[in-house]
């Protein structure tokens, strides 16, 4: 799905499926529709997760790279190219840093009782 007209024939076929969890990708492509998936999903009280950003959008929960962690380590690397090095010669760094987001609103919204023990993992509350 990569368009907006697909998601109709997306959304009917995830609520035929009496579907409890729906997974969003972060594909770039499915980016520009989060809004509308977390509106679809919050209507029909589907527990969603998404990509950076999908919280923002409405949806209940994003796992994925912590994007201020991310941006201090592409800056040092572009302090250490404009000091001389070579990018070549630079390693490869796998982001270390991720958080969980949970967006309050939407889990009031589609009735989502929340442990404790889950609460402490969040690392970040969206209203």
């Amino acid at each position: 799905m990569t368009r907006s007209d697909d998601l109709p024939d997306a959304f009917a076929r995830i609520v035929a499926s009496r579907a409890d969890v729906l997974s969003v990708s972060g594909d770039s492509a499915i980016f520009p529709h989060y809004a509308q998936i977390a509106a679809f999903a919050t209507k029909q009280k589907i527990v969603s997760i998404g990509g950076i950003g999908y919280t923002g959008q409405g949806g209940l929960l994003t796992f994925g790279t912590n994007l201020l962690a991310m941006t201090e380590r592409v800056a040092a690397y572009i302090d250490r190219i404009l000091r001389g090095a070579k990018p070549a010669d630079l390693p490869v760094e796998q982001p270390s840093k991720y958080e969980l987001v949970l967006n309050m609103k939407t889990a009031k919204a589609i009735g989502l009782k929340l442990s404790p023990a889950f609460m402490v993992q969040v690392d970040r509350i969206v209203e």
